[in-house]
């Protein structure tokens, strides 16, 4: 009687190849499905340390009479507390990972030390000069302060909360590549959604202001924080409409799309 023959075990060079051509192809569908749930979940985390520094400078409200610091002095002649995070990060016991985006935490190889979609403002470099190694992925509306000593007479004048403006359009912090800005109805968008504002470009409609938040970190859309406590996604184009100061002019003209 022939002895009958066994297969040998294990796969062959042919069977593993089909293997490894299904994996790849279902790698290849779900890739898409995969980035986009990061995405939501970044977005998410983003919003979250948002509100939390948005509770610490209700806060800090609550333990100044309702005043906010004079950002214009502090600026010119403090070496420290010129950043909002220094002011408002012991009300959430130092925490100084709630000031960085999941989506935008990597430092930066600009030579101003500017963020991005993806990157921080300042970092390590800057600990010699004016920035002392501080870095945020986040920006402070400055409008809030009190910036009169710098010759602006706009803004809440470091008293957003006894503001004739409604609380609930008025925003705090939100994303951006620097540690805050003025924003004004004449902004323009940066030419760059990914880079943003940056400082080597000559016009002040797209350095100062919008343009500084006007980054595509959040598929079109940034998290902005209001003064009533709530967190929300805004597309970029309706940061234009929001009411950053009380002589801001809401604008529905700008499109991005």
């Amino acid at each position: 009687m022939a002895a009958r023959r066994h297969r040998p075990a294990g796969f062959t060079l042919i069977e593993l190849l089909v293997v490894i051509a299904i994996l790849a192809l279902l790698v290849a569908i779900m890739s898409p499905a995969l980035n986009s749930a990061m995405a939501r979940v970044n977005s998410a985390i983003c919003a979250s340390s948002l509100r939390q520094l948005n509770l610490a400078l209700r806060q800090y409200l609550e333990q100044n009479e309702r005043m906010l610091w004079d950002d214009s002095k502090e600026n010119r002649w403090n070496p420290s507390g010129r950043w909002f995070s220094e002011r408002i990060l012991p009300n959430i016991g130092g925490q100084s990972k709630t000031l960085l985006c999941p989506t935008a935490d990597g430092f930066n190889t600009d030579p101003w030390s500017w963020g991005s979609a993806t990157t921080v403002w300042g970092g390590p470099g800057t600990e010699g000069w004016w920035m002392g190694g501080h870095y945020g992925s986040y920006g402070m509306n400055i409008w809030l302060t009190d910036i009169r000593a710098m010759g602006w007479t706009g803004g809440f004048h470091g008293r957003p909360s006894t503001s004739r403006t409604s609380p609930d359009g008025i925003p705090v912090l939100a994303d951006c590549v620097w540690t805050g800005s003025w924003p004004r109805t004449t902004d323009l968008p940066p030419y760059d959604l990914r880079q943003g504002a940056t400082p080597a470009v000559p016009f002040t409609e797209r350095y100062h202001g919008i343009a500084r938040h006007c980054v595509d970190r959040h598929d079109m859309a940034v998290n902005v924080a209001f003064l009533d406590g709530r967190t929300q996604r805004v597309r970029l184009a309706e940061l234009w409409q929001l009411n950053w100061s009380p002589e801001f002019q809401p604008r529905y003209d700008i499109s991005l799309d």
